[in-house]
């Protein structure tokens, strides 16, 4: 039986966003890439009006004058206009026609954005790069959400090397301050390649950079129980047990309530896979009835009642045997 739990105990951390998803305190899986389906009545409104117009006036402008501001701003909407009908050929032509108009380092943002965003399901590292070289260097606010769901849809085509080293690509562009989504997913690149020293000592890294809040991205800040669940689920999975634990300790303290609840609950699965039954139950039962009719209890009422019935053959097992009891000191 213990080996059966200690595999569910295991089961519970790898299986993050699957089966068991419904853990007490996991994370939310990503958010699917957006789909090309929303606004196709304004993108076919600005093709339709502005197409007609900007082809004469950029026609003359080209790699010659400074184009409008008016002009730059049509130009854009063009684009937009048709990656919001999913035409992402045609939207990758008009963001490269508007970069090569004087005046456009204007939009170099949303140039650079837009065409993050139709690389968001790509799952192609080559192109994301491109995209980071090419555009990023005169991007004053590159989208983070953007480029951490972009990078994520390659590692779940399996290439988590190859989101370590996109992720590695596009710190530069936040110089001493990035944002947390990046730097998780920089961490979570390792736990997926099986690099878990690596991992927790990334993790920790972060943690000890938020002593000093001014050094960090705002967002580091707001996330900070995330990165404790990520550094003591790592040490758990390298059988880390002091680490964990202390790790596990400071969750259930400093975290989210659902942080917090998570930081509980692998605590008394370590005491229960240490066999101390008695403190494992006790918290069990705590966190059910903090969390009567959620998934929670679903999870710790069972268990405390396993850790009940090991206590009670523990018991008979000690009071059958005459030499237990004499060394547990029973009559």
């Amino acid at each position: 039986m213990k080996s059966t739990l200690s595999l569910l105990a295991l089961l519970v951390l790898l299986l993050g966003g699957g089966t068991l998803a419904a853990a007490p305190g996991d994370p939310a899986p990503d958010a699917p890439a957006a789909q090309p389906t929303d606004g196709g009545q304004d993108g076919e409104h600005a093709i339709t009006i502005l197409l007609p117009e900007l082809e004469k006036r950029l026609g003359k402008l080209e790699g010659i004058d400074t184009a409008s501001t008016q002009d730059l701003a049509g130009a854009l909407s063009v684009a937009r206009g048709y990656q919001k009908l999913g035409l992402y050929e045609e939207a990758s032509k008009w963001y490269e026609r508007l970069e090569h108009l004087n005046g456009a380092e204007l939009f170099a943002d949303a140039i650079f954005n837009g065409r993050l965003a139709m690389a968001v399901g790509s799952g192609d590292a080559d192109s994301l790069r491109a995209i980071i070289l090419q555009g990023g260097p005169n991007v004053a606010d590159p989208d983070a959400t953007l480029l951490t769901r972009a990078f994520t849809e390659v590692g779940r085509r399996g290439d988590w090397n190859q989101v370590g080293e996109l992720v590695k690509t596009s710190l530069s562009l936040y110089g001493d301050k990035v944002p947390a989504d990046l730097l998780y997913l920089q961490g979570r690149a390792l736990r997926r390649q099986n690099r878990l020293a690596e991992a927790v000592l990334h993790f920790e890294r972060q943690l000890n950079a938020m002593k000093v809040p001014d050094a960090v991205h705002p967002s580091v800040l707001s996330q900070k129980g995330r990165f404790l669940r990520a550094a003591a689920d790592c040490s758990f999975l390298m059988n880390d047990q002091l680490r964990a634990r202390g790790l596990y300790q400071r969750l259930a303290v400093e975290g989210e309530p659902n942080e917090r609840e998570w930081g509980r609950f692998q605590i008394a699965q370590m005491d229960m896979l240490a066999n101390d039954y008695p403190r494992a139950e006790r918290v069990f039962r705590a966190i059910a009835a903090d969390s009567l009719g959620t998934l929670a209890e679903l999870w710790a009422a069972p268990l405390a009642q396993h850790c009940a019935e090991m206590q009670a053959q523990s018991k008979y097992y000690v009071s059958s045997s005459p030499r237990l009891s004499a060394k547990a000191g029973v009559n």
